[in-house]
Parts: C-alpha cells; sequence; structure tokens
C-alpha cells in the first residue's frame, strides 16, 4: 500500500495520515459488521435451541 504514496515529505506525511483515516473508517465498519455477526450468531442459537425443544418433545410424545 505505502509503495503507491508520495515519497516527498510534506506529501508523505499527508498521503500517510490520510491512509491512517482510511484505515479506521475500515476498521470501524469492520467492527459494526462483527457485530452484527455475533448478534446473529445469538439469534440462530435461540432459534435452534428452541427447534431441539420442540424435536425433543415431539419425540417423547410418539
Amino acid at each position: 500500500m505505502l509503495d503507491l504514496y508520495d515519497t516527498r515529505h510534506d506529501g508523505s506525511i499527508r498521503q500517510l495520515e490520510r491512509l491512517l483515516e482510511i484505515l479506521a473508517d475500515k476498521r470501524a465498519n469492520l467492527e459494526r459488521q462483527l457485530e452484527d455477526i455475533r448478534v446473529m450468531q445469538r439469534e440462530l442459537d435461540q432459534v435452534e435451541e428452541r427447534c431441539k425443544g420442540a424435536l425433543g418433545e415431539l419425540k417423547a410424545a410418539e
């Protein structure tokens, strides 16, 4: 990534600062996505447990 940036001192500072901003934005987006995934996993766990419970009740009633 860094090879694409200007090697002059002033340009390098601005470009590296901008790169840090971009990286922070990307990291924040990934953190939001990770939290969304965790929420979905918890929801799937709940549905799975209800399904297993219902299946167990049906099998026990046979």
